[in-house]
């Protein structure tokens, strides 16, 4: 608690691009309402190369003071390094914060998690049964990236 609000940190990345702006637009606008604060920790890039200037952007999420947190949310889906969501996690729990991940579950979090296989199954079952397409070309995305291999 901060300020008397309690405090909601947001760790994502590429706040830069619509989908992640309108994302934190939203969660900030209905934590506000209910009387929070929230802190975002972002980084420009997704941090999947594991670069040296991606190792410096990540430093961000070194910063978080874990004492005036109430929750952090991690946009699990978006930073790809999965080290780094580990370790936010772990400092989280180590300071006894409540976790959410938006994404794939974690152990010590509670995941929002969305069901790719259904989706994809309608999407699918709509083409083949509404446009009557049986001559199908499927590009599920990148190769074991877990979100693909669902769409598979």
């Amino acid at each position: 608690m901060l300020g008397g609000h309690k405090i909601i940190g947001l760790c994502t990345c590429r706040v830069h691009e619509e989908e992640s702006y309108k994302y934190v637009t939203e969660f900030n606008r209905y934590f506000t309402q209910k009387g929070y604060r929230m802190f975002v920790y972002a980084t420009c890039a997704d941090l999947y190369w594991n670069t040296v200037s991606e190792q410096g952007e990540s430093a961000v999420y070194k910063l978080i003071d874990f004492n005036i947190l109430d929750a952090l949310v991690i946009q699990e889906e978006r930073i790809r390094n999965k080290q780094i969501v580990h370790e936010l996690i772990e400092n989280a729990n180590k300071h006894h914060i409540p976790v959410i991940t938006v994404g794939e579950e974690w152990a010590g979090s509670i995941a929002v998690a969305f069901d790719y296989e259904a989706g994809i199954e309608k999407v699918v079952h709509h083409v083949i049964e509404e446009h009557n397409i049986r001559d199908l070309h499927f590009i599920s995305g990148q190769e074991g990236n877990p979100f693909s291999l669902s769409r598979e």
